[in-house]
């Protein structure tokens, strides 16, 4: 049994994004997907989950043609898909939002017990250990990845699509769900796989295709991957001999003001002392933890996205007031984990997104040639190279978080508290973000950066602070020497009950 897709092409309008892609895929096997941000990987996956419509294209699975023009009939076709995004009803909780999946009825009635019972074998299944009880939007956006591969098992699956399934994900919920794919293919499912780790490319797939320009441009087997280089899959992708810029942020701030001095910050759903922590000027502060560990939680309490007690000041100034506005005003910029949900406003265009928090309500109106003049500049500062015209929804993941950048490159701020500010992008852009940052760290800029990729933290970072259950237990004033099992391993402490210990400071 095989997927086979013959001449897919897709457009919008003038833009050509699928320029007659041919792909196989066989049963038993992971098949990877990679491209830069823009290549079509996106729109290939929406086309096969039955979300767009392809203007050409043949599908066939098991030799036979299958309809994919739409989500219930690509569902029938025993096609799933596993977003990036998640889709999950917020204010259900897990085993309910896994339980909705595939209701059957008898008599008219939604068999609701045994679903939910079966949801919660699925939740095990994939390592989810988050809270049953709540809504899932007050979970973390990793805990409801977890969530959203649950749901994928509940349908009777012949090909699993997974979308950067492991973006959000801790190292030790990553190797699980790997686990559970080795599961899948010993059934017989067919697995497209999309990441922009190679090295988790590299050790999962059978076969791998890069897209680039809209076309596939490179295919390796199984006998090809063994001598693969994640440097030929980036020159593949980017069509272009590709250096990785060498770190460049890890030399120490000369300047020793501080930009930003949080005392006793009683984080969201932590028990124990509240945080203290400092970020100097020009300096970059990596914060690392595993899923739950509250670094989410802590930006936003110091953004005043949640509100939680302590003292923070900004460039030697009390913050005064409370919420978004209140840290704008005090030189706070937050770009937040999830950009679809939290940062942008998918169906307004680019001015209005850049723009955003310094259109001043209380005027009623704007002039909108200015609008569309600062959000210019702004956009090409970020080389997001789109009109500001374009609606947000229309771009790449990758664009949309240089938009969300942009936005913040609209005035000078003392501090950036940057949520996975790489999630889901490529290498190619990666590297763009990266030196927005070191500009941001050369004007003075201080800068909170929470990722859960232990290379990105060693490699962006002057210090370090590890996150765990809402207290900083361990902190890495010396980065030259640390490895990722130094981090993993404080990561993975479990404080003392009832009174967590002092963080572990390691020069």
């Amino acid at each position: 049994m095989n997927l086979r897709l013959d001449n897919v092409r897709k457009s919008y309008g003038p833009t050509h994004v699928l320029k007659g892609v041919d792909l196989v895929v066989e049963s038993g096997t992971c098949h990877s997907l990679l491209g830069a941000n823009g290549a079509g990987k996106s729109t290939l996956l929406k086309i096969l989950s039955g979300a767009h419509t392809p203007d050409e294209g043949v599908f066939s699975l098991r030799g036979e043609s299958v309809d994919l023009r739409s989500p219930a009939a690509a569902r029938r076709a025993g096609v799933v898909m596993v977003h990036q995004e998640v889709t999950l009803v917020p204010h259900l909780n897990a085993v309910r939002n896994v339980a909705i999946t595939d209701l059957h009825t008898k008599f008219g009635f939604i068999r609701r017990r045994g679903k939910e019972q079966l949801a919660r074998e699925h939740l095990n299944a994939v390592g989810f250990r988050g809270r049953l009880d709540v809504p899932v939007a007050r979970l973390s956006v990793g805990q409801q990845q977890l969530i959203e591969i649950a749901k994928a098992l509940m349908v009777d699956a012949n090909v699993v699509a997974l979308d950067e399934p492991t973006s959000a994900l801790s190292p030790a919920d990553a190797e699980h769900l790997f686990r559970v794919m080795d599961k899948l293919k010993s059934e017989g499912v067919a697995l497209i796989f999309v990441s922009h780790r190679l090295d988790e490319v590299l050790g999962c797939s059978d076969a791998i295709s890069v897209l680039r320009d809209a076309k596939i441009v490179a295919f390796y087997d199984s006998n090809d991957i063994p001598s693969v280089t994640p440097r030929r899959l980036v020159e593949d992708m980017m069509g272009q001999p590709f250096d990785k810029v060498a770190p460049a942020l890890r030399k120490r701030p000369e300047n020793l003001e501080t930009a930003l001095s949080v005392r006793d910050l009683q984080v969201p759903g932590s028990t124990g002392p509240g945080v203290d922590l400092q970020v100097r000027r020009g300096e970059v502060v990596g914060v690392f933890g595993l899923v739950g560990a509250g670094r989410t939680e802590l930006l936003r309490a110091i953004f005043g996205a949640d509100q939680a007690p302590g003292r923070i000041e900004v460039a030697g100034k009390l913050k005064r007031g409370r919420g978004p506005a209140a840290s704008i005003r005090a030189g706070i910029a937050f770009l937040p984990e999830d950009r679809k949900s939290q940062g942008l406003l998918l169906r307004r265009d680019l001015a209005s997104n850049t723009m955003l928090p310094f259109i001043d309500s209380r005027l009623g109106h704007f002039r909108r040639a200015d609008l569309r003049g600062q959000a210019t500049t702004r956009l090409d500062e970020a080389k997001v190279a789109k009109s500001t015209k374009e609606l947000a929804i229309n771009l790449s993941g990758g664009n949309q978080q240089k938009v969300l950048l942009a936005r913040w490159l609209s005035k000078q701020f003392d501090v950036y508290l940057l949520d996975e500010p790489t999630r889901g992008i490529d290498v190619h852009t990666k590297e763009e973000i990266y030196a927005l940052m070191e500009r941001l760290s050369d004007q003075g800029a201080g800068q909170l950066v929470v990722s859960s990729e232990v290379e990105e933290i060693l490699r962006i970072s002057h210090r370090c602070l590890v996150l765990h259950e809402g207290q900083v237990v361990a902190e890495f004033n010396d980065l030259s020497n640390v490895t990722e099992t130094d981090l993993l391993a404080a990561a993975s402490k479990v404080p003392n009950e009832p009174n967590p210990p002092q963080p572990v400071v390691v020069h």
